[in-house]
């Protein structure tokens, strides 16, 4: 496939799941910028090209692609770059005798102060005018957005000249996986992410303890590397019985855990910028059945209660709360069927692609 396909994208980070999706996704050529370790096979009818910035735009600027599809505009890190690609659509279209725009599917559910003024207090005017001259450079871009969940879609609709972009909600939830549980070992929990304060793994050590002598036998296994990592390390080894810090695992490996759990724990708390989007481990543990412990912060978070799942307050001072949901939910874990049953037949994602690009 070259860069005639009649669909391009632009992925700012390449990772498993990105390839294990195309699989379902319109077939078409992956720009992308960096790679996460977990990648497996590249799926037949796609392309995946490793570039630079100024690469990308020149393979925009020469593209006859019917679609792009770039990363979304919230994503503040890359807005810049995908600015500047959006324009280079829209400008070589006009040469072509084309009139088009792109796409992006959007999950940030952050407050849009947080994320353009990192919290700071800014004069009323001064805000006005940086939301709209935001709001209206990405509408000048984007003419179609999917949003994976409702939180997502009120922050987006919170910025002027958004809210007329052509869009839908299609809330990310996976289908379930067809795999054979036999091997779950109850009271098992598992932790998966980056070992950070942002993604809760201090607050669920704090916690752990009480879990400890609630529930005889538990155990808990973290799974994941970062600048925590030795902290985790020392703490397991102090009841490595219980306690099982496993490093960075790749995703085939991860999904192999996840299935040998019961309950997934994932207290993410907001940081500056950051808010829990999604959770892609909670994506992947409901598609395999498990209950879920997690934070108010994540997109997930009313569907979740309303499944029978444990959200808790993204109170990082809180232990006794998210002690007493882990409890719960390894003493009393949800059937895993029924978790399987309350997932949609295709993931929200893939839903989403076919709408963006049809």
């Amino acid at each position: 496939m070259s860069a005639e396909a009649p669909l391009l994208r632009v992925f700012p980070e390449l990772r498993a799941a990105h390839i294990e999706r195309a699989t379902d996704m319109l077939p078409g050529t992956t720009l992308y910028f960096s790679r996460k370790y977990d990648l497996g096979a590249t799926p037949p009818g796609h392309e995946f090209v490793p570039v630079s910035l100024l690469q990308a735009i020149v393979r925009v600027a020469r593209s006859r692609a019917k679609k792009l599809e770039l990363p979304e505009p919230l994503w503040l890190r890359y807005y810049p770059g995908n600015f500047v690609l959006g324009v280079v659509w829209r400008v070589s279209g006009l040469l072509q005798g084309k009139r088009r725009s792109a796409s992006a599917y959007s999950i940030e559910n952050n407050d849009i102060d947080a994320l353009l003024f990192s919290g700071r207090s800014v004069p009323a005017l001064v805000r006005r005018i940086a939301v709209a001259a935001f709001g209206l450079s990405a509408r000048a871009v984007y003419g179609r957005l999917a949003y994976g969940s409702d939180g997502a879609r009120e922050t987006y609709e919170s910025i002027p000249f958004l809210r007329g972009v052509t869009s839908r909600t299609f809330l990310e939830l996976p289908a379930p996986r067809s795999i054979v549980n036999d091997e779950a070992q109850p009271g098992r929990a598992v932790f998966v992410g980056r070992l950070e304060d942002r993604k809760g793994i201090e607050r669920l050590m704090d916690a752990w303890p009480a879990v400890e002598e609630a529930v005889p036998g538990a155990v808990l296994e973290i799974v994941g590397d970062g600048p925590l990592g030795g902290a985790v390390t020392e703490w397991c080894r102090q009841n490595e019985s219980q306690r099982i810090s496993s490093g960075a695992l790749d995703h085939a490996t991860v999904l192999r855990r996840l299935q040998e759990a019961s309950v997934l724990v994932a207290p993410s708390q907001r940081d500056g910028r950051w808010r829990e989007q999604i959770g892609l481990p909670i994506s992947e543990a409901l598609s395999t059945g498990l209950t879920i412990v997690t934070t108010s912060e994540t997109g997930l978070a009313e569907w979740l209660l309303s499944t029978g799942h444990h959200v808790v307050s993204a109170d990082r001072r809180d232990h006794t709360a998210l002690s007493r949901a882990i409890i719960g939910a390894l003493e009393h874990p949800l059937d895993r069927a029924s978790v399987l049953g309350s997932l949609p037949s295709v993931l929200g994602r893939i839903e989403a692609d076919a709408w963006l690009n049809s």
